[in-house]
């Protein structure tokens, strides 16, 4: 799951996840297995400032970086300029998690 930006008029108000972008789906394209890729609207930007937005407080999520992509149900994941980086994502999606 990649938690990011909110999408309007296909337009990302968040710089550094229009700039993740196309690394996350070369990263997802490439990965081994199979994965459900699920893009999260974290509302628009005064929202997700707010320091009680639910996507900063709820214990499980805890999101305090954009974008951060999820390996869902694992501990496991990236944020920020770590999705600049090719080889972390596939590492991310090729670790078993056993």
């Amino acid at each position: 799951m990649v938690i990011k930006h909110h999408i309007n008029d296909g337009n990302s108000w968040c710089p550094d996840c229009v700039k993740a972008h196309p690394f996350i789906e070369k990263g997802i394209q490439s990965a081994p297995g199979t994965y459900h890729y699920i893009i999260v609207s974290v509302g628009d930007r005064a929202f997700w400032k707010n320091s009680k937005c639910p996507f900063r407080t709820n214990s499980e999520i805890h999101i305090q970086t954009l974008p951060t992509l999820v390996k869902w149900g694992t501990q496991k994941r990236l944020e920020g300029d770590q999705l600049l980086n090719n080889d972390l994502i596939e590492m991310l999606l090729a670790e078993d998690d056993n």
